[in-house]
């Protein structure tokens, strides 16, 4: 059967929900969704007043709820449905931790991972939400490498709330950084996952500097426009010159960070820096051991503002059974998502049954009206012929009808009476031989006695065509009177044979 026939029944009894990608920042929300069937695209955004959000935290969680409620307007009009998204948060309060564990521990790999977290967190552990996710390079090594995050609860729990009162639910919140390693993996042509790259992406909230190792987020670094302006000691604007060298700067020292603990060189660095990217690539591809890049991506929004929310967007994409990436949010947040989903699932069943129901009701209106105009024509025609001379003319032919079918039963009976006498016959004449010459056979009718009048050379003849004549089937009473026998001239004799045909 066809795999694409059985993926559309499939679809239909268990629709696919749209999960958007949402990103806020200290000065915007902005959404992005890709249907998971058309792949048709939908992309708002809408501005945040300064102080809402802060450096990644909420400070006004009710302007930005009604922001939130604002954009959910726009995104869906008038209709109250919830939007389930990804949400993408600032890197500034996540931390990220990476380690390796030996494959051999078994049923306690588990606990052996909540055991290195605690140890590991930069944070008060049970103050923070924590969630980690595999980074396997090869199958065949003794060791699992592990990629940990953590973030204070309230940085978290202030943004759910807010979405949550607003009209969204939430399927998993991770940090920018993430999403921007998926949407590069994604589309990057150029990008091997089996290597290590370096991101560079300048936004409204400040720089980032990010380690994409086989297609994982390993490590990031963010730096605020606050922390930028006092580590160039700018007054007001920021020099470009001192903010080159400080990139400069920055990406060494990720560099040899990363490369002194993972033993794995970077290859490649991406500029994304939006109208700046031709002036940062020029100041800084011969200052780095590696090669240093804009982003070669196609069929994907040109601004780069939109790359966070759109990396987001795809992590919607995936069935949330295989979405093992990396959640900052509290357990529970998927609760609302499986409940949308037995709601949407109820809704397109309903309107399956109200459609087919509607068809069907169509169909059977259809069909009475199509038999009462066939009845109605019907009662009309036998209306207009039973007249008088076809009333008369019904019952002359029902008469001779009565007539033919009397005739046919009698002839039935005159044919089962009769008696084939071809069979008897032909029997009397095999038995008369050469010696015996049947000269006549006759009777009166079927039950009177039969008469055979031969001639023969010899009385013993006679005799045994009597004796012969005795054995055959349906005849009985077999006589040859000695006054029948004759002598018709010196060497012929005449006989009569008589006998009875019965009917076992």
């Amino acid at each position: 059967m066809n795999l694409l026939f059985l993926k559309k029944i499939a679809r239909i009894i268990r629709p696919q929900v749209e999960v958007g990608g949402l990103e806020i920042t200290d000065t915007g929300i902005l959404f992005f969704s890709i249907h998971p069937e058309t792949k048709k695209t939908k992309q708002y955004s809408i501005p945040l007043e300064s102080g809402i959000v802060y450096e990644g935290k909420v400070k006004n969680s009710e302007a930005l709820t009604q922001t939130l409620i604002k954009l959910h307007h726009i995104i869906q009009g008038h209709k109250k449905g919830i939007i389930p998204v990804v949400v993408s948060i600032s890197d500034e309060h996540i931390f990220t931790q990476v380690f390796t564990l030996p494959k051999s521990i078994g049923n306690a790999f588990d606990e052996a991972i909540r055991l290195n977290m605690q140890t590991l967190s930069p944070i008060d552990f049970l103050k923070s939400y924590s969630d980690w996710e595999r980074a396997d390079a090869n199958p065949e090594q003794e060791e699992t490498e592990i990629i940990s995050s953590f973030v204070e609860r309230g940085v978290v729990d202030a943004i759910i709330t807010s979405l949550e009162r607003s009209g969204f639910s939430i399927v998993a919140i991770e940090q920018r950084s993430a999403s921007l390693a998926r949407f590069v993996s994604k589309h990057e042509s150029n990008l091997s996952h089996d290597k290590s790259y370096m991101l560079l992406h300048i936004g409204g909230d400040g720089l980032t500097i990010a380690i994409v190792c086989r297609g994982h987020l390993h490590f990031n670094k963010f730096s605020s426009w606050g922390t930028i302006i006092k580590e160039t000691h700018a007054t007001r604007d920021i020099v470009f010159d001192d903010f080159a060298s400080l990139l400069i700067r920055e990406a060494h020292q990720v560099s040899n960070f990363f490369v002194s603990r993972s033993r794995t060189p970077i290859v490649g660095l991406y500029v994304m820096a939006g109208a700046m990217n031709d002036h940062v690539v020029a100041v800084i591809k011969n200052k780095l051991p590696f090669n240093v890049s804009t982003l070669s991506v196609a069929h994907q929004p040109e601004d780069e503002s939109w790359f966070v929310s759109v990396g987001a967007a795809l992590r919607g994409l995936a069935s949330r059974t295989d979405d093992i990436s990396i959640s900052l949010a509290p357990e529970g947040t998927q609760d609302m998502l499986a409940h949308e989903q037995v709601l949407s699932f109820m809704a397109a069943w309903r309107t399956m049954f109200l459609v087919f129901g509607f068809i069907i009701l169509l169909a059977y209106t259809g069909v009475f009206v199509f038999l009462n105009s066939v009845a109605g024509s019907i009662s009309k025609d036998l209306t207009t012929s039973l007249t008088s001379a076809s009333v008369n003319r019904y019952h002359e032919l029902k008469k001779e009808a009565t007539s033919f079918n009397e005739a046919v039963a009698r002839a039935k009976a005159v044919q089962s009476q009769q008696i084939r006498w071809s069979d008897f016959l032909h029997n009397i004449y095999n038995q008369a031989g050469s010696l015996i010459r049947i000269e006549r056979v006759y009777t009166q009718d079927q039950n009177s006695e039969i008469t055979i009048n031969a001639r023969t050379n010899y009385e013993e003849s006679a005799i045994e065509f009597k004796r012969r004549i005795e054995q055959l089937p349906n005849v009985s009473d077999v006589e040859l009177p000695l006054t029948s026998i004759t002598q018709a001239d010196q060497n012929t004799i005449t006989f009569k044979l008589t006998l009875k045909k019965t009917t076992k």
